[in-house]
């Protein structure tokens, strides 16, 4: 399959979806049900890695699916990081997240592994440090 998913850390926190050579949004789908099988009982926050880095396929409508994907998460996910050093691809993360304020602060573009964690690291501290209500 072109597209596999693993855990990206031992506390299961972070997902990694690798994708290789040619892919359909099918492979993702089927993926992404893959990736519903794996989760533990009661999931916490939960970031995704896009490891795009080893193919330059764009299949059609990837806007539009892109932007599907990302309103369907679910209440435990974090953000989502596409690791691609394609212009193309920074090009299309872009124009989602201009185009719709739903997934503006969901999904991001960047260009190695070690930015990828230092964006999930720091959004992370920043959901720590919104007040919850009080009562």
């Amino acid at each position: 399959m072109p597209i596999t998913i693993t855990w990206d850390d031992e506390a299961k926190t972070m997902f990694r979806y690798t994708f290789e050579g040619q892919w359909t949004w099918d492979d993702v789908y089927a993926t992404m049900q893959k990736a519903n099988t794996m989760l533990p009982e009661n999931p916490v926050r939960i970031d995704v890695l896009i490891d795009y880095q080893s193919t330059a396929r764009i299949p059609d409508s990837f806007i539009t699916n892109l932007k599907g994907i990302a309103k369907r998460q679910p209440d435990f996910a974090g953000i989502t990081v596409i690791i691609a050093k394609s212009a193309i691809i920074k090009v299309f993360v872009d124009v989602s997240r201009r185009t719709d304020a739903k997934i503006a602060d969901k999904i991001y573009w960047v260009e190695t592994d070690e930015q990828a964690y230092q964006l999930i690291e720091q959004d992370r501290k920043s959901d720590e440090q919104v007040p919850t209500d009080e009562v």
